[in-house]
């Protein structure tokens, strides 16, 4: 079994409750990511990394909701076994990257990284 790594966070989206929320995920140091995102139990992407800018929905809309990113990370690099995902949220007043490190023992070893994000004014 894949080792897994949580992190716990917030992304504040301010008052504009017309400002349009956004999230991109990419995998560090050349590894091979797998990305699904899921806002309050809603799926809404699987694909591989690197993901883009994704509106999610307006401040309002995504105000006390949880953006779940689960991300299977795979050391496909001759170079390290070192991996990082980092998640980047836009929209809100102030940007905001949030960068999870991880490192597996093996060569072709995955870790699962979830990072979980609860949106507040």
């Amino acid at each position: 079994m894949a080792k897994k790594i949580d992190k716990n966070d917030s992304y504040r989206v301010g008052k504009k409750s017309a400002a349009v929320i956004r999230a991109s995920v990419d995998v560090g140091l050349g590894q091979d990511g797998f990305v699904k995102l899921s806002l309050d139990n809603k799926p809404l992407l699987g694909t591989f990394a690197p993901v883009g800018l994704l509106a999610l929905g307006t401040a309002d809309a995504v105000k006390e909701k949880l953006l779940v990113v689960q991300v299977r990370v795979t050391d496909v690099s001759v170079m390290t076994n070192r991996m990082s995902v980092t998640v980047r949220l836009t929209g809100g007043p102030s940007a905001k990257s949030i960068t999870v490190p991880a490192e597996v023992s093996d060569d072709g070893d995955s870790v699962l990284i979830e990072v979980f994000v609860l949106f507040r004014e």
